[in-house]
C-alpha cells in the first residue's frame, strides 16, 4: 500500500516539474519585462542650463575667535556626609566594622562586602 502511494506521488512531483521546465522553454512569459524593474531610460538634454550655469563663491561668516566668558560657579559650602537616620559616618563606620566581625549568618553576605571594600581602598 505504502510503496503504490509512494510511487504515485513521486510520479506526479516528476510530471509537475517536467511542466514547469516546459513552460519556461516554450511558452514566452507575459510579465517579464514588468518584473525587471529597470524603466526605459529616456535622454534628456541639459546643454542649455550647462551653458547657462555661473560659479557663485559663497563665503562663510568669520568664526569669533572669543570664547564666551563663563561665570564661575561657587561652590556652595558642604556640611559633613550624614547617612540617613541621622546617623553620623564616624558610627556607621564604626557599626560596620562591628558586622564584620560579628558570626550572624544574616550579615555575613555584608560583612564580606564591606571587608572587600575596606581591602580595595
Amino acid at each position: 500500500m505504502f510503496g503504490t502511494i509512494f510511487t504515485c506521488l513521486t510520479a506526479v512531483l516528476i510530471l509537475y516539474y517536467a511542466v514547469l521546465v516546459c513552460m519556461d522553454l516554450f511558452i514566452k512569459p507575459t510579465g517579464a519585462a514588468d518584473e525587471s524593474g529597470t524603466p526605459d531610460e529616456a535622454e534628456i538634454d541639459i546643454s542649455d542650463e550647462a551653458n547657462s550655469f555661473k560659479a557663485i563663491e559663497i563665503k562663510r561668516g568669520q568664526q569669533s575667535a572669543k570664547k564666551p566668558v563663563k561665570a564661575p560657579v561657587e561652590k556652595p559650602n558642604l556640611s559633613k556626609p550624614l547617612m540617613t537616620n541621622y546617623l553620623p559616618v564616624e558610627q556607621l563606620a564604626r557599626k560596620a566594622r562591628n558586622i564584620t566581625s560579628s558570626e550572624d549568618a544574616s550579615l555575613a553576605g555584608l560583612g564580606e562586602i564591606i571587608i572587600k571594600c575596606e581591602s580595595a581602598a
